[in-house]
């Protein structure tokens, strides 16, 4: 008897005693085929090609799910640890329970050190932590995805317990995928982020919300294109529509273009003053009610390009929030207010009293 006939036997008296009759004998006739498909084909042991040939044989989804299963429990109990045609395991690792993980984690202190503790305790533990930033349902579940899938990675080579190396490791495997173009930067970016949340939280114990972004020395060869396309993919890790993310890619654009910079490398030398009359030129542009969508979404672009390392400066502050109460104020101020203020910051207090007055005489004359 070969060692996938003695496998398919025994699996067969597990689901004997799990299932329904007419349910169990649905199933032996599926893994009996996948005995006698075995020894048709030569196989002695289970294996990647056997499981790849027999699910082959599916013409409809209905017999692709019954073969599917029928492999996923020989595998399961073989071992074999393979692969869908997807590229997914057919038996993914479990990660403990949250309850465990807390029994685990009340006997150790902090910073936690390496292969002492299953990776999985460390995620429950990071899943907790994130909790007060009361993420979207969506959001939460790309995070548990990407733990899942660091999970994996670690139990594919054979051992999930933590270790910094290791979560090192995956970030540069998600880059390298990234790079040779079968991973989507938005699934590196967020495979990025949660292996580094679990890096803090098993150094401190805690989550700070915070932009894990790699501070890079531009390149003249980079182009806007390339960085506004860098910039989608980090909106995609915020959760954000497609429309919104259109909005950002408009604003992007009609900000460069009041800038004035040809390439990235000039965002290194930006100035306040070229902000200024890149803010002068947007209010000239759009209307009133444009202003009010377009100038907060160009205050958080100008913080990314500060916390990504290509701008030195953080401009952001130079935006004000718009207000529309009985008057529209500018969320930036003129060459003139700039000048007024520096000129009356040390003048007496009667003569700054007296300034909004005097700036309205000088606005109406």
């Amino acid at each position: 008897m070969s060692k996938v006939q003695t496998i398919v036997n025994v699996v067969l008296e597990q689901q004997k005693q799990l299932l329904a009759t007419s349910t169990y004998e649905v199933r032996k006739n599926y893994l009996k085929y996948l005995a006698s498909h075995a020894d048709a084909k030569g196989f002695t042991e289970p294996c990647q090609e056997l499981y790849d040939s027999y699910v082959a044989r599916a013409t409809t989804p209905d017999l692709r799910f019954q073969l599917f299963h029928a492999v996923r429990l020989v595998d399961k109990e073989a071992g074999t640890k393979a692969f869908t045609p997807e590229g997914k395991l057919y038996n993914e690792p479990e990660i403990l329970s949250a309850d465990e993980a807390e029994r685990l984690f009340s006997t150790i202190g902090y910073p936690i050190s390496d292969s002492i503790i299953d990776t999985g305790c460390l995620i429950r533990r990071a899943e907790q932590e994130m909790q007060y930033l009361q993420l979207s349902a969506s959001t939460a579940w790309q995070y548990m995805q990407a733990w899942r899938e660091l999970y994996t990675f670690l139990y594919i080579q054979g051992d999930t317990m933590f270790a910094r190396s290791r979560c090192i490791a995956f970030i540069e495997d998600a880059n390298k995928k990234c790079r040779d173009g079968t991973l989507h930067e938005w699934k590196r970016k967020i495979r990025r982020r949660a292996a580094l949340v679990l890096l803090e939280v098993a150094d401190t114990g805690h989550f700070e919300w915070k932009l894990f972004i790699s501070r890079k020395v531009c390149c003249k060869e980079e182009t806007l294109e390339d960085l506004l396309q860098q910039y989608r993919a980090f909106l995609r890790t915020q959760n954000l529509e497609n429309k919104t993310i259109s909005l950002h890619d408009y604003s992007f654009r009609i900000m460069m273009e009041g800038l004035g910079v040809k390439n990235v490398s000039d965002l290194r030398s930006l100035d306040s003053q070229q902000v200024q009359s890149m803010l002068v030129f947007l209010s000239e542009r759009l209307s009133i009610n444009s202003r009010g969508t377009v100038f907060p979404i160009v205050r958080q672009i100008l913080s990314y390009l500060y916390s990504a390392g290509l701008a030195e400066t953080d401009f952001s502050d130079m935006i004000l929030s718009p207000t529309y109460q009985r008057v529209h104020l500018r969320p930036y101020m003129t060459a003139y207010e700039e000048k007024l203020f520096r000129v009356m910051e040390d003048s007496p207090l009667r003569n700054k009293a007296m300034m909004p007055e005097t700036e309205g005489v000088t606005s109406t004359s």
